[in-house]
């Protein structure tokens, strides 16, 4: 991937240089404000393609999920509902 820095007065500025050297589909990786305007890190649209899955995760044959993830779901879950439960004890005290 080849990155390409810009730099404008104004972000509009620095985006349409963006665009005019690197077409409409640029990606953008950085966008930050610099002493006399703002800087722009770009890279050209490159088709990635993605890697095969070699060993996929085994279901079962029902369609069900595997229990390891049901099980992490609950953890989620009970995390999730003592932190409710901190932030309304919290607001009534």
């Amino acid at each position: 991937m080849n990155i390409s820095r810009f730099f404008g007065s104004t972000n509009r500025e620095a985006l349409r240089q963006v665009r005019l050297a690197l077409g409409p589909d640029a990606l953008i990786v950085s966008n930050r404000r610099v002493n006399g305007g703002v800087e722009i890190l770009a890279a050209e649209p490159t088709p990635v393609s993605p890697s095969p899955v070699e060993n996929p995760a085994p279901s079962s044959a029902s369609g069900s999920p595997p229990s390891d993830v049901v099980r992490e779901i609950g953890a989620m879950r009970g995390a999730l509902e003592s932190r409710f439960d901190e932030l309304l004890w919290g607001n009534q005290l």
